[in-house]
């Protein structure tokens, strides 16, 4: 199986990391993290 995923990975998803992750992965799949 050679299926290629794009993925947007975003550290500190502060509300405008959540944002930008938005728009920046449209059609793709988002992972959100916080280091806290």
């Amino acid at each position: 199986m050679n299926d290629l995923t794009q993925v947007t990975v975003v550290i500190g998803a502060g509300s405008i990391g959540q944002a930008i992750a938005r728009r920046v992965s449209a059609g793709k799949h988002a992972l959100l993290a916080d280091l806290r």
